[in-house]
């Protein structure tokens, strides 16, 4: 049997930590499930301050609980995360709201970028390099997606 742990280029590391879209994606599907929430639309990535720390972006406030829970799951799905969050090499989660319809106009720019279906399409949940969820949210300049 073959498992496929995450696409090629999906591992973020800020600290050491080696976090993995599958990892992310695990994490919130259980937070979901423990708070009784809708699966909802998501991007996170790293962010560089001091210390660094991961930014979840979406289209809702995201409540306090919901933050500090995702923090724990993380820290419980990758071991060296939850290490550097231990040692604050690492800040805890933050979140950030965009527009209603910011995440459907990424998908769409991202998809037509790269001369896919939306069949073949799938979303990347975890940017990698710190500001890279900006640009593909078109968060930069002045530039903004039409929704």
């Amino acid at each position: 049997m073959l498992e496929f742990l995450y696409r090629s280029g999906r591992v973020a590391s800020l600290a050491g930590e080696k976090l993995t879209e599958n990892q992310v994606v695990e994490a919130v599907g259980r937070v979901c499930s423990r708070l009784g929430l809708r699966p909802f639309d998501f991007v996170m990535a790293p962010v560089w301050d001091d210390p660094p720390y991961y930014r979840l972006t979406c289209e809702f406030e995201p409540q306090a609980n919901l933050l500090y829970e995702l923090d724990r799951e993380l820290a419980a799905v990758n071991e060296e995360y939850g290490s550097r969050r231990k040692s604050l090499r690492l800040g805890g989660l933050r979140g950030r709201v965009v527009p209603k319809g910011t995440i459907a106009a990424m998908d769409r720019h991202l998809a037509q970028q790269r001369g896919s279906t939306a069949e073949q399409y799938k979303r990347p949940c975890l940017f990698t390099d710190p500001g890279s969820d900006d640009a593909a949210l078109c968060l930069t300049g002045s530039g903004r997606y039409a929704t």
